[in-house]
């Protein structure tokens, strides 16, 4: 049953001038709600009837091809006995109803060599639609097809690691999915970055569907070196292919590393004295990481690696083992003990908002327009990230003309009506914005 809470807006900047760098961290308080409180999982026991339900909601992921669908993968904390079962749950974007669940003890019937409990870890959702997941001290991943939850009749598709990239010991920590290709990191033991070709899964899921190793990626051998261990390594594509990957308490300190597009070893592009970053999405021209244990969300320019912001909520009382963000910008946080999902009242950046004021007005329109069909940066008006400036970002600029909270010192009554997309395209056109607004 959803168990939702709302907390009284409010936001505190920390005066915190950085030594000769003039540059202000903020803090911000951002409301939260609970999407999802799932009793139900916390009391299945998988079909064994042996055990009090599952331990802890570990990872989430959205469905591009549905936006009504959300899922949580479930794990348990004694990995090693059989006789637990993990799951992955279908809930509503309502989070009202959790309506499916993809009963484990039907894999390790089907597949009795597996001893140990089939616990999800970690998982994505390809943009067809199908779930993308993998259990904990396993070398395969499962691809499920989200069109046919029932208990796994005949609904998904395990394949080895071993077998289509060869020995070793892989153990997924993270992954996500982007157009053709499924990236994953490989734990302490082997510190990489694969990518696995899925092309056969995106005009839907086919039970002859199947997956090999994109050697067209990382210098010709499918994989990244990352070069040290890693924990937790959640990680997240942008636009322009540069992959980014968490990993916590490296040393004393948690990193961000970055893999350069085509590149075939990675670089810290982060270094953070806190110990917990389990996961990281990339948004607006931002990298928004997770911490485990502290409950904030540390925001990062993608482009230099300078901290912005931290996002913080009282709402958030459970450690965050993933963070997922939606096309429209909302952000959802997986909570681990009680298993509950929370989802952002607001979207952490509204589309149209090019200068990430908090308000999409009339200076986010004339940055748009003066990059128009030149520009490839949320900040110069792609706001679809798809690395360029066209009628389609114009469109989300004007569906969210004047969302957010107005700048103190405008004058309500003088706020601009929504522009003509025919007068803004002569003024695009002729390279002049000329819309101005009044302040007191």
């Amino acid at each position: 049953m959803m168990k939702k809470r709302r907390l009284t807006t409010f936001v505190a900047v920390i005066g915190l001038i950085l030594a000769g760098s003039g540059v202000v961290q903020a803090s911000t308080a951002i409301d939260m709600s609970v999407l999802v409180d799932d009793t139900v999982a916390k009391d299945y026991d998988g079909g064994g009837g042996s055990n009090n339900g599952m331990r802890a909601l570990r990872s989430i992921a959205l469905n591009p091809a549905d936006s009504s669908k959300i899922y949580g993968a479930y794990a348990y904390d004694n990995y090693d006995s059989p006789n637990l079962a993990g799951g992955v749950f279908l809930y509503n974007s309502s989070g009202s109803t959790q309506n499916d669940s993809l009963d484990e003890n039907y894999i390790r019937d089907t597949y009795p060599a597996i001893t140990k409990q089939w616990s999800y870890k970690t998982m994505t959702a390809d943009s067809a639609g199908n779930i993308w997941s993998k259990a904990c001290d396993d070398d395969t991943i499962t691809a499920i097809d989200s069109t046919n939850m029932g208990d796994y009749d005949g609904g998904h598709l395990t394949f080895d690691l071993d077998t289509i990239i060869g020995a070793n010991d892989y153990n997924p920590e993270g992954m996500v999915a982007v157009g053709n290709r499924l990236y994953f990191s490989t734990d302490a033991t082997i510190g990489r970055v694969y990518a696995l070709d899925i092309s056969d899964f995106q005009d839907g899921y086919d039970a002859t569907d199947t997956v090999t190793l994109d050697t067209t990626w990382g210098g010709g051998d499918g994989y990244a070196q990352l070069g040290q261990q890693v924990k937790y390594g959640g990680l997240d594509v942008d636009y322009n292919g540069n992959v980014y990957v968490t990993n916590e308490a490296v040393g004393g300190a948690c990193e961000v590393w970055k893999i350069t597009a085509g590149a075939d070893s990675a670089s810290a592009f982060i270094t953070s004295a806190h110990d917990d970053y389990v996961d990281v999405n990339f948004y607006a021209g931002n990298l928004y990481v997770s911490d485990e244990k502290d409950h904030q969300i540390y925001v990062y320019d993608a482009a230099t690696g300078t901290l912005k912001d931290t996002l913080t909520s009282t709402t958030i009382v459970n450690d965050i083992y993933s963070l997922q963000i939606d096309s429209a910008g909302y952000m959802y946080l997986a909570g681990d003990d009680n298993n509950v999902i929370y989802k952002s009242d607001d979207p952490l950046v509204w589309k149209g908002d090019a200068n990430q004021s908090g308000y999409v007005d009339d200076d986010d329109l004339n940055l748009l327009l003066s990059n128009w069909k030149s520009g490839t940066k949320w900040a110069e008006g792609d706001f679809n990230e798809d690395g360029a400036v066209n009628d389609d970002d114009l469109n989300l600029l004007l569906s969210n003309w004047h969302a957010g909270t107005p700048p103190v010192g405008e004058v309500l009554g003088d706020l601009a009506p929504v522009p003509e997309p025919a007068t803004l395209s002569l003024l695009a056109l002729g390279g002049v914005a000329l819309i101005r607004r009044r302040r007191k």
